[in-house]
């Protein structure tokens, strides 16, 4: 499966040693899943683009790994929010 990755050069997530693989969740569950996206994470927060990349995914709808967010959690963050109740 190829992933389209957003031109940050330097990225944590292009270098040699790092599995493409390991920031695209959608066929894992349970604790096979949650370990995958930790491991995608930890590279996420030693990225000097984590930010820019977690946001250029939220922008563009992407799926997995991104900036050290996951699909569901950019998915939560584009919902509407309720006022609190007075």
């Amino acid at each position: 499966m190829s992933r389209a990755y957003p031109d940050f050069p330097g990225a944590a997530c292009h270098a040699e040693d790092v599995d493409p693989e390991l920031f695209v969740t959608e066929g894992d569950r349970g604790r096979k899943r949650e370990q995958r996206i930790a491991k995608a994470k930890a590279v996420c927060f030693r990225c000097k683009w984590r930010q820019e990349c977690g946001l250029w995914a939220y922008r563009t709808h992407q799926t997995g790994i991104y900036g050290a967010t996951t699909t569901a959690e950019r998915d939560e963050m584009r919902r509407p929010r309720r006022a609190a109740a007075a």
